[in-house]
């Protein structure tokens, strides 16, 4: 067996001796010896690999008996897991999973809470019932070997996960979840690490470790998995793109021939209504408006329509005769007056609902169901051709504006005011494009710091151009303000176009948001739902990391 003696400061192992550290050197031989299971001996023995490897254990406990100590807990755990019944083992497994997975998903505070809970039922105290129930965690840990750290962060994520469910969360809030380019990217990234640093400390202090190495790490994990969450929905995204081809919203053109096309398919219908079916609708119109209080002197445009109508109601009338006493009905619609709108509203809803209701015994010939239908279509894509016609015109015009004003460089300020007129108007527009073009509008709160700084541009600013090159020749001071300024109104100015892109997208589409955001491919839209959870999952690694070497309080 091998043997070791103390000889001043250094222990002898066979032929090899080691410094022993001050707090060894209080030790007494038998000690020493009791502790490396090794006998006290006078005359040394010769050197062999097992005496070698005592050495190494030893020097070892003298310069890290802390991590000696936890090395040696670890390797009795897994002994004795190693010792019990092969039923037994993956009962013990499942448990100690379980118990990782929830001393992570509770922060450290479940030992607490358990301890709290024991302590005024047994004879130990609440610190040594904590040290207990601890000591339990750590058994787990060690019996589990790498599978703790997979429980661990399974019970990290979890946490979070169940939170952010309930709308307690940091993520896409203030407006970032929409924003786009690298600035989207780090606004994000900044609010992810603010929640991941609140759960670092939070966890720091249900395992009484350091607030600020738990935060640091929890930050950390929060903000990468925030970009790397990006990184993967952009990609996915393109790949996407590339695999199915991007969801392309039909350009002005192409809504064009569909609405010709529509219309086409309703004439092909052959849809003939016989004079019954036009004067029961003639009837229904009449009595909302009398119930309305119709009066042709203060709703003149109502009357053409209904002398329209009884001509009609005499003889057989087709869809198109149908559409075109609508088209007259809609020129009353687009009145200053709001009582002629109203009521020219109301004529135009009774001939919709004739037309979805078109029963067999107000046909004379023809296709009931596809020729209305055809008809419907064509009427909705031609709403989305004129309001998409109509914001480009005012898009135009506002250039061509901003072109003979000045040195041309007030495009931002003449679109945003065309838009506005728009909004003003507000007909045929949806609620949803109402609210696009409030946006352009009002601006972004940083949009209109980028537009304030701007005016310090010498573009489109005469003034400012004389001011900035004069000034820079006294000062290169003022050179720089003038070049910031440009930049800035270049910013604002992409910002404006942005929207002004957006918008023309939306009202093209039919002026859904929701439904605009969900044509853009199923998979994306899977992406764009798991970046949190994504930023979630890597917070959690970084969390479960923080404990494999847990900080001192």
């Amino acid at each position: 067996m091998p043997t070791l003696n103390i000889q001043g400061q250094r222990v002898k192992v066979d032929d090899s001796f080691l410094q022993l550290s001050p707090e060894e050197q209080n030790k007494t031989v038998e000690e020493i010896a009791g502790q490396l299971g090794v006998q006290q001996q006078d005359t040394m023995a010769p050197a062999g690999a097992e005496s070698q490897k005592l050495a190494s254990e030893l020097s070892g406990m003298t310069q890290n008996p802390a991590k000696a100590i936890d090395d040696q807990r670890y390797q009795n755990n897994r002994e004795r897991f190693a010792r019990l019944p092969g039923w037994a083992k993956p009962i013990v497994a499942a448990q100690d999973v379980g118990n990782i997975i929830g001393d992570a998903a509770t922060f450290g505070f479940g030992d607490k809470i358990a301890a709290g809970i024991r302590a005024p039922f047994t004879d130990k105290t609440y610190a040594q019932e904590l040290e207990g129930m601890r000591a339990g965690t750590q058994q787990s840990r060690d019996r589990a070997g790498s599978a703790a750290i997979g429980a661990d962060v399974v019970g990290s994520v979890a946490a979070p996960m169940a939170i952010a469910g309930k709308g307690a969360t940091l993520a896409g809030r203030l407006g970032t979840g929409a924003m786009t380019g690298a600035k989207g990217v780090v606004a994000r990234a900044g609010l992810m690490g603010i929640e991941g640093a609140g759960y670092g400390a939070l966890g720091a202090a249900g395992h009484d470790t350091s607030l600020g190495e738990g935060a640091a790490y929890g930050a950390a994990g929060g903000a990468a998995g925030s970009m790397i969450g990006d990184a993967v929905g952009a990609a996915v995204t393109k790949a996407s793109s590339l695999l199915k081809g991007k969801t392309k919203v039909p350009d002005l053109t192409a809504l064009k021939d569909a609405e010709k096309a529509a219309y086409d398919a309703s004439e092909k219908a052959g849809v003939i209504i016989k004079p019954e079916g036009v004067q029961a609708l003639s009837a229904d119109i009449k009595g909302k408006l009398a119930d309305f209080g119709y009066d042709p002197g203060l709703q003149p445009r109502i009357a053409p329509v209904l002398n329209r109508l009884d001509d009609l109601s005499n003889g057989n009338i087709t869809l198109k005769g149908l559409h075109t006493l609508r088209k007259l009905a809609g020129n009353a619609a687009i009145s200053q007056d709001k009582s002629e709108r109203a009521a020219a509203g109301m004529v135009i809803e009774s001939i919709d609902n004739f037309m979805d209701n078109l029963g067999p015994q107000n046909v004379l010939v023809g296709d009931r169901l596809t020729g209305p239908k055809a008809l419907k279509e064509a009427i909705s894509i031609g709403k989305r051709v004129r309001k998409n016609e109509n914001f480009l015109n005012a898009v135009k015009t506002a250039k061509n504006r901003a072109d003979t004003t000045g040195s041309g460089g007030n495009i931002e300020n003449a679109t945003r005011q065309n838009v506005r007129k728009l909004l003003e108007k507000g007909k045929g527009f949806t609620g949803d494009e109402k609210a696009a073009m409030q946006e352009i509008v009002s601006g972004t709160p940083g949009q209109n710091f980028l537009r304030l700084a701007g005016k310090l541009s010498p573009q489109g600013n005469g003034l400012m151009a004389a001011l900035g090159v004069g000034g820079a020749m006294v000062n290169p001071v003022f050179g720089v303000a003038s070049l910031g300024g440009l930049g800035a109104k270049s910013l604002a100015d992409r910002g404006v176009r942005q929207g002004v892109e957006a918008l023309d997208v939306l009202i093209r589409s039919g002026g859904n948001a929701t439904a605009l955001k969900a044509a853009q491919g199923t998979l994306a839209q899977l992406t764009q739902a798991q970046r949190e959870a994504i930023a979630r999952i890597v917070t959690g690694m970084a969390l479960s990391a923080g404990r494999q070497t847990p900080a001192q309080p």
